[in-house]
């Protein structure tokens, strides 16, 4: 049986990163009100980064500011992240919980685009924040 797994297993070690598509994530209650969507999930050795779209926030008047959803990164990793890791028995160094207002390709530019971050690690579950 291990035989039969390990070009599996070694085959997944050897990617650097990989996707996963993921479900929404609207049921979950932010302490902004606003409601978010999953874009994706990218691994990359030991950090996590967890994509979503929050088509609400913005620069500009009128939209929620990063004051406005600083406490969603917290409710979004323990709410959320540290249960998708666990399902995937992933323990990351780093988890990357970011909003943008919409879909920006990961690492790409776009001066149009609002994107914030937040970056933690794990203490057993709770999402500890670290510091860029």
């Amino acid at each position: 049986m291990i035989r039969a797994c390990l070009p599996y297993l070694i085959g997944a070690a050897l990617l650097p990163s990989f996707a996963f598509a993921m479900a929404d994530v609207a049921d979950l209650a932010l302490p902004s009100g606003q409601t978010v969507q999953m874009h994706e999930v990218l691994t990359q050795e030991d950090v996590v980064r967890f994509r979503l779209i929050a088509p609400e926030i913005t620069r500009d008047a009128g939209g929620l500011k990063y004051a406005d959803v600083e406490l969603d990164f917290q409710q979004l990793c323990e709410g959320y992240a540290l249960h998708w890791l666990d399902e995937k028995a992933l323990r990351p160094e780093q988890i990357v919980i970011s909003l943008a207002d919409r879909v920006v390709p990961f690492g790409a530019a776009d001066a149009s685009a609002t994107q914030f971050f937040e970056a933690f690690s794990r203490d057993g579950a709770r999402c500890v924040w670290e510091q860029f």
